[in-house]
Order: structure tokens, then sequence, then C-alpha cells
């Protein structure tokens, strides 16, 4: 990721994560920190805000040489578990 993001850890697996804000909602969005061919967030020049990119602007970006993202959920084992706000799942080591 461009420039010195703040590097987090994911709760449920463990893996390297940044945390970004979504631009129009600025609701926290964690991404894996490394570029993938397949990504479709881009970072914004407004950082730390990201955007989902469209169609046109995945194709633009890989012409262009723009570095693309994955959200965590993608990759993560337990990402469905955590979309859409939710709590997510305990880790191993917290008890009730």
């Amino acid at each position: 990721m461009r420039k010195a993001a703040a590097v987090a850890e994911c709760r449920s697996c463990g893996a390297k994560i940044v945390w970004a804000k979504v631009h129009i909602t600025e609701t926290p969005i964690p991404l894996d920190p490394d570029p993938v061919p397949n990504g479709n967030i881009v970072l914004l020049r407004k950082r730390p805000y990201v955007e989902v990119a469209s169609t046109n602007q995945i194709k633009d970006a890989k012409k262009n040489g723009t570095d693309l993202y994955v959200t965590h959920f993608v990759t993560c084992p337990s990402g469905d578990k955590w979309k859409h706000g939710r709590r997510g799942p305990k880790r191993k080591d917290e008890h009730d």
C-alpha cells in the first residue's frame, strides 16, 4: 500500500490488514495491504478514503498501472461473518 498506513491484525485470522474508509459513507473497511491484479478497490488521493471501482475504472487503473486492492472480507476465512457491521466470530482466545 502506498505510503505508511497503519497496519492492524484481523481479529479472526491474524492476517495483516489496513483500515480505510469508503469515500461516500465514511464506513470503515479492512483492506489487504498488498495490491492484487484482480482488485476492485482504488485508493483515492484523499487518503484514507477508497472507492469500489467500476468496470471502466478497473480497466483504466490497470492501463495506468494504478494499484488495486481487495477488502479483507474476500480473503479472510471468516470474512462473510464480519460483513455488514456484525461483531464477527469470536477469536480462539476469547471466552464468554
